[in-house]
Order: C-alpha cells, then structure tokens, then sequence
C-alpha cells in the first residue's frame, strides 16, 4: 500500500483504489498545569493482513510536544484499525510518559476519523 500525508489527509493507494483518510486534531489537558493544548497526527500503516471482508490496516501515530505553560514534556498516541477497506474498525487515543506529574497523567480526546473514496 502506498500512502500521502497532505495536512491532516492520508492518501491510501491499496493497488485497486484510491482513498481519503481524514483524521483531525485531538485535544487534550496537561496533566502537570491543566493547560489544554492540541495535537495533529501523522499516522503510519504498520500492519495489514486480508480478512473475510477485505483488508485489514493498522495505523499508528507517536507524537510529542511540551507544554507551552510549564514545560512539561507529553507524548500522545494514536492507534486505530480499518477494517474493512474504508470503515474505522477502533480507535485508541491516550497520553503517556508525562515527565513532570503534578495533576495527574495528561488527557487526550480521540480525534475524528473519516475514510472516503476519491
């Protein structure tokens, strides 16, 4: 499979058709101040395998960022399953590695997901 990040647009060519994956931004909590912030992510497909119906493709995203407010080193990860071609089978989104712990453990929303034909 070959694939095209355009902003936040993943172009998947799967040797048959070609396809939009649109993800948009997450938004989340520092868990050190409670200052939100927000993430873009830029997922890989790592893993596909044919199923009954079709495809199945893993995507992945590791993203990082320091708070604006206090420093605090937060990293963020997206992984989500297609499955079949086209249809977001799940998704997970969390925050993890905080380096400064104040609050507690940053939180991160899921960002909407949207598969769609060209």
């Amino acid at each position: 499979m070959e694939r095209k990040m355009y902003d936040n647009c993943l172009d998947v060519w799967n040797g048959v058709m070609t396809y939009m994956v649109l993800i948009g931004k997450s938004k989340g909590i520092c868990g050190s101040c409670g200052t939100p912030f927000s993430i873009e992510w830029d997922p890989d497909i790592v893993n596909s395998n044919e199923k009954n119906s079709g495809i199945e493709s893993e995507y992945k995203s590791e993203e990082e960022l320091i708070c604006q407010t206090c420093g605090n080193h937060i990293r963020a990860r997206l992984h989500f399953y297609e499955y079949p071609e086209g249809m977001l089978c799940r998704a997970d989104a969390d925050a993890f590695g905080d380096k400064d712990i104040v609050l507690g453990k940053s939180k991160i929303e899921k960002p909407t997901i949207e598969f769609f034909d060209l």
